[in-house]
Formats: C-alpha cells, sequence, structure tokens
C-alpha cells in the first residue's frame, strides 16, 4: 500500500528551532501512542505540537476563561448523555432512498430548474443544492 506523505506548511513565524521541535514533538508522540493512534485521528498530534509551540511563543486563545469553561461544560454534556451517532443500516446504502442511487434524471427533477435558460421561466420557493 503506498501512501502519500504531505508536506507540512508552517507558520512563517516560526523559526528553524520551532520546526524541529514540532518534528520532535510528533515522532516523541507516535512513539508513546504506537499503534493505539488511527491514521485518520494523526491530526491530534499535529495539533497538540501546534498549540503547544503556540503557547510557547506567548500567542494566547482567541476565547476568554468564560467561553472556555462554557466549552468544556457543552463538552461534558455532550458526553455524558450517551447521545450517538448512527449510521444508515447497510441495507440503504444500496436502497433507491439512497441519494447516490438515483438516476441523473431523477436529480435534475428534484434540484434543477429544467427551464433555466428560459428568461420568462420563473422558479419560486426552490432551493438549490449548495446554498
Amino acid at each position: 500500500m503506498l501512501t502519500q506523505r504531505v508536506k507540512q506548511v508552517f507558520p512563517d513565524e516560526w523559526d528553524d528551532k520551532d520546526k524541529a521541535m514540532y518534528d520532535s514533538m510528533i515522532a516523541n508522540g507516535k512513539n508513546v501512542l504506537g499503534n493505539q493512534l488511527a491514521h485518520d485521528e494523526a491530526f491530534i498530534l499535529d495539533m497538540a505540537a501546534r498549540m503547544t509551540i503556540s503557547q510557547k511563543k506567548g500567542y494566547k486563545s482567541v476565547y476568554t476563561e468564560d467561553e472556555i469553561k462554557q466549552i468544556k461544560q457543552n463538552n461534558l454534556d455532550a458526553f455524558e448523555s450517551g447521545s450517538t451517532f448512527e449510521t444508515p443500516y447497510d441495507e440503504w446504502h444500496d436502497s433507491p432512498e439512497n441519494p447516490i442511487n438515483w438516476t441523473d434524471e431523477k436529480l435534475n427533477a428534484q434540484y434543477r430548474n429544467p427551464n433555466e435558460d428560459d428568461p420568462d421561466y420563473v422558479v419560486e420557493n426552490m432551493t438549490y443544492i449548495g446554498d
């Protein structure tokens, strides 16, 4: 399996020492966590390293202490509520209810104005994808 290595883009205000510290923190994090960190969760190490360097450089958060407390409380409440997001059942993915399985005609009929070239044709209360 081939994996692409993404070139890191560092903030302009970082010097070589900051970049070396970043690389060291990422390497140490991978050594400590080992296989416990999934490939798609590696951004957590990146985020933690960047936040640590920003704090070291004296950059402050854009949030006030009260806002940080509120965010922490909201996260704790969501965690303790026990609610989980459930993905659709497997049969749904192949069903006609799934928009991915819709034909072009059905998509055009539902989301596009078939007479968009006609300047006199006006559509009221129509929602376009991306609006």
